[in-house]
């Protein structure tokens, strides 16, 4: 048997499917996306450089794509800021701001767009930055970051992530009183809508119970440049030294007192806290004093 099909449904149905592959087609021209940044702003050090895109930079429609970045407007000579203006992920560097567009074109010749707003943080600078400190169990430690920036940065906002064990996560000296070593990340987002990370190390020791501190009244001793100066206020016997023992007991430094003020190197030792132990002829220790070395 033979079966015939109507020359008209035959049309209708090639109709259908040419409509339907168009469609089809078309709907995969939709789904391109363009992804110029991670956000709308991206804001880093005026000395560093960065890299636009999304990683990836294109989704959707139909691999391969290529792409065309374009500067729309910058405070520099356009020429100067995208080192490869056809790279999905090109460097720019300016020190200035720049508004960027990326036009992103498909196997099939759907394109699709997208934008980022650059700018350099021309006068970021950090002072005084510390961003490891050590501290004992059970004690408090300010946490000593500040920033500089250019007047049009203002005002600013902090946040400490995570809050754990500060005293206000909101400001940028504040007090941490942990009881564990910790990483805090904090946040400072300024006025023209950039964002600056830097992390923040707290150490947490536990103080040995034998090491009590024994003071003297005739012997002082100090933490100097790469050195630890010991002094005192009447005769020293030839005889008495000066230890140095790091936190597990291991003595590190051993040097015989020769006069009643006398400076000993610290220079092959690391920063950290550490004990300081005078002794006389009988090795029978006559004071002693938990140091902290910034070498």
């Amino acid at each position: 048997m033979i079966l015939r099909i109507n020359p008209e449904i035959q049309f209708l149905a090639c109709v259908l499917i040419a409509f339907q592959f168009a469609f089809l087609s078309e709907k995969a021209h939709a789904q391109c996306t363009a992804k110029a940044a991670v956000g709308d702003t991206i804001c880093f050090h005026v000395d560093g450089g960065i890299r636009l895109g999304g990683f990836p930079s294109a989704t959707g429609g139909t691999p391969p794509y290529s792409y065309l970045w374009t500067v729309l407007h910058s405070s520099t000579p356009h020429d100067s800021i995208i080192n490869n203006p056809k790279s999905p992920n090109p460097g720019i560097r300016t020190n200035g701001y720049a508004f960027i567009e990326l036009l992103v074109t498909d196997n099939l010749g759907a394109t699709c767009r997208d934008s980022v707003f650059v700018r350099a943080s021309e006068g970021f600078n950090r002072h005084n930055m510390t961003q490891r400190d050590i501290v004992w169990y059970g004690d408090s430690i300010r946490l000593s970051m500040s920033y500089g920036f250019w007047s049009y940065h203002y005002p600013l906002k902090y946040c400490w992530t995570p809050s754990t064990w500060l005293s206000d996560s909101t400001q940028l000296r504040t007090f941490a009183k942990p009881q564990d070593s910790i990483i805090y990340t904090l946040q400072v987002h300024t006025s023209t809508g950039c964002i600056f990370y830097d992390t923040y190390t707290l150490d947490v020791i536990r103080r040995p119970e034998s090491t009590a501190v024994i003071p003297n009244n005739n012997l002082g001793l100090k933490v100097d440049d790469h050195s630890i100066v010991v002094e005192s206020n009447v005769e020293i016997f030839q005889d008495y030294s000066v230890e140095i023992l790091g936190i597990s007991g291991e003595v590190l430094v051993r040097q015989k007192i020769t006069d009643n003020k006398m400076r000993i190197s610290t220079s092959g030792i690391s920063a950290g806290p550490y004990l300081a132990t005078v002794l006389d002829q009988y090795d029978e220790i006559v004071f002693r004093k938990w140091i902290y070395l910034n070498n």
